[in-house]
């Protein structure tokens, strides 16, 4: 038996669980403020972390990595359907209803999540006070309807204030 075995390092398997586990946070928390780039940004990280474990196979480790790495593109794939299938949702709402003309004026895309609404509506505090109440509105009237609700008035609130 040889005292040379299983000696080599291959791969980087605890930095694929790191960016396995970031990219899992990003679309958890990112996903809906700003759609599909940080859903992007995530699935990337998730396939990183997946080469990175695989790589790291040839050494006997890195099926955390694999496993995390999966998750994370799983995650941001199903947050980025969520978010785009919401965002269409409220800006439907927002049409029909007549509650919310300022949201459906900025609402540019929905694949830009909350960002897009946000970027229209920067520097100015009448419209920014404006779509606050239109948001309340929304969500009273989605859980009204049944439909699902999306809290985003602390969100946007957080974001405008940059």
């Amino acid at each position: 038996m040889s005292t040379y075995e299983n000696k080599n390092k291959v791969g980087h398997p605890v930095l694929g669980i790191v960016l396995a586990i970031l990219g899992i946070g990003i679309a958890v928390t990112l996903t809906l403020l700003f759609g599909i780039i940080a859903g992007a940004a995530a699935a990337i990280l998730g396939t990183v972390a997946i080469l990175l474990g695989v790589g790291a196979r040839k050494g006997g480790r890195g099926i955390g990595a694999i496993v995390t790495g999966s998750v994370a593109i799983v995650a941001a794939v199903v947050m980025m359907f969520t978010t785009v299938t919401a965002m269409n949702m409220m800006h439907k709402a927002a049409l029909d209803t007549g509650k919310a003309p300022v949201f459906a004026e900025c609402f540019e895309s929905p694949y830009l999540g909350l960002s897009s609404v946000i970027y229209k509506v920067a520097g100015d505090e009448a419209k920014t006070k404006a779509l606050m109440d239109e948001m309340e509105a929304l969500k009273g009237y989605t859980a009204q309807s049944g439909a699902v609700t999306v809290s985003v008035s602390s969100t946007a609130t957080q974001s405008m204030g940059l």
